[in-house]
């Protein structure tokens, strides 16, 4: 395409996520959920101007080479999606990164909350299993269930009561930072959460005598999630073998790499590949 354009053409990402909005704007889509890519201040899909609602999930330290090597770096970018006006929620996160979200959210005049504990939305005769396995998922089910429901009262959709009793004190030290109230759940959202399926991520298979964990944790932190939720893999010297692969070097994709090239991160380690608790391997190149 570019050979028969003199134009300069927009970086891939960039192209793919106008021809996304293209796509969007001409099928009249009822609602769009826009993940940045990269950060988020100056993400090419931050420019939206006034979206429904904003939302973070639990930082950690990647693409450190880019937004910053601290998390409070790293928070600030994040925080850039954050609009005037607009109600925004994050997962819990550790003081530091919550109190660059919230200056950014105050200098934007943006209203930002933390998503509460996932079982403060369950009530008697009303548990399930989500979807997608995993101590992270009801996290990040918990964020998404605060950004649908603020979605569906801007569209005048919502009905209900939100719960009584439900903790609004400060947050880490944050006097204006509170936790979003939970709320009942109605039919439609308990199908979404049981029914949500994600092929990779933190998925089990078995066969052939053989267990294979499939995710696509490559940080620290998301990586020690993925083995609290599967004992197995916390035993022997899964651990130990993890974090020789994980070792800093470069720190350009928070230490998954071999090779330091002055200015440059050079992974050679693409995926982690575990086949039993004593044994694993990694393969891939990324160059």
């Amino acid at each position: 395409m570019q050979e028969h354009n003199n134009d300069s053409m927009p970086a891939y990402f960039a192209f793919l996520t106008l021809m996304a909005y293209n796509i969007f704007l001409k099928e009249q889509t009822d609602v769009a959920i826009i993940e940045v890519g990269i950060g988020g201040q100056y993400d090419s899909t931050n420019l939206v101007r006034k979206p429904a609602v904003c939302g973070v999930t639990s930082l950690g330290m990647d693409h450190v080479s880019i937004l910053g090597n601290t998390i409070e770096k790293i928070a600030w970018q994040k925080a850039g999606i954050f609009k005037p006006g607009v109600p925004a929620f994050t997962s819990p996160q550790c003081s530091e990164a919550l109190k660059v979200l919230h200056e950014r959210a105050e200098e934007k005049g943006c209203h930002l909350e933390v998503a509460p504990h996932f079982s403060s939305y369950e009530r008697p005769g009303e548990k399930f299993k989500l979807g997608i396995a995993g101590h992270m998922q009801k996290v990040n089910a918990s964020l998404a269930l605060q950004l649908t429901r603020t979605w569906m009262k801007s569209q005048g959709v919502l009905k209900g009561e939100v719960l009584n009793g439900v903790n609004e004190a400060s947050v880490n030290g944050h006097d204006d930072l509170g936790v979003a109230k939970p709320f009942p759940f109605n039919q439609s959202l308990i199908n979404g959460l049981v029914e949500c399926k994600w092929l990779g991520r933190n998925q089990t298979i078995k066969k052939n005598k053989l267990t294979y964990y499939l995710d696509g944790a490559h940080t620290l932190e998301s990586i020690q999630q993925l083995l609290s939720s599967h004992p197995p893999l916390a035993e022997g010297n899964v651990w130990k073998a993890l974090r020789r692969v994980l070792r800093p070097t470069c720190g350009g994709c928070a230490g998954i790499c071999e090779i330091k090239v002055p200015g440059r991160c050079q992974c050679v380690v693409d995926r982690v590949c575990i086949r039993n608790p004593n044994r694993v391997g990694y393969v891939g190149s990324r160059g």
